[in-house]
């Protein structure tokens, strides 16, 4: 099993003792088998924070969480992110001050740390961007890219160091339909052909024809559809 996640609490505190219950009692699990799942649901219900402590941005009140047989304590954390996640975001967050190739770079050297050779990090780049087909955008800056560009480079960053399991929430939310469309197929095409895990949180109903597992947020809890 890929993830497990097990009896999941998440309130927040609205003061005067009022708390807003996002999560209860909730359970999932990731198996190996399933490549791309995606959750579905209104805005506000919940999907954002899922990925959030998925990810070791926010922590749940209770419960237990375990990915690739690590389970989640505040010591592990950075070693969860570096190693086994990569992120997506309907915003690239690209450094605007940053060519593309340092972009990337900055990524490698922030999850490789002192294992990044510069002549290996330059031609994984250069391969990724290849096979992104925006090897002609490597000097560019993020103002100088169109939508659906900053998007892809997004998504190269989020894999460039081959994680187990990406996160994506609202991956196409700022693309039209044309580059919406490009986005999935990458990401069905990069989830077989390199063995990358997806979780994505959308609105995007086109993302069911990609998905091996799709849920709900529902009262407070993940349902399988």
């Amino acid at each position: 099993m890929l993830l497990q996640v097990e009896q999941l609490n998440k309130t927040y505190n609205q003061g005067q003792n009022e708390n807003l219950i996002i999560f209860k009692d909730l359970n999932f699990s990731l198996s190996d088998s399933d490549r791309i799942s995606t959750i579905f649901g209104p805005s506000g219900v919940g999907k954002t924070t899922l990925l959030n402590i998925l990810g070791t941005v926010d922590v749940p009140n209770s419960g237990k969480i375990t990915l690739k047989n690590i389970i989640y304590k505040e010591e592990n954390y950075q070693l969860i992110r570096k190693k086994y996640i990569g992120y997506m975001f309907q915003f690239h967050y690209l450094l605007p001050e940053f060519t593309v190739f340092e972009n990337l770079e900055l990524t490698l050297r922030i999850k490789k740390a002192n294992d990044l050779n510069k002549n290996d990090a330059k031609n994984k780049i250069i391969e990724l961007l290849d096979d992104f087909r925006i090897t002609d955008k490597i000097d560019c800056y993020p103002n100088e890219l169109s939508g659906g560009e900053k998007q892809r480079v997004s998504l190269a960053r989020a894999i460039i160091n081959s994680p187990a399991l990406v996160l994506a929430d609202e991956p196409t939310g700022n693309l039209d339909a044309e580059n919406s469309k490009n986005i999935i197929n990458k990401i069905h095409k990069i989830s077989a052909k390199k063995d990358i895990k997806f979780i994505i949180a959308t609105h995007n109903t086109e993302f069911k024809n990609v998905s091996d597992s799709i849920y709900s947020i529902e009262k407070h809890s993940l349902i399988k559809k």
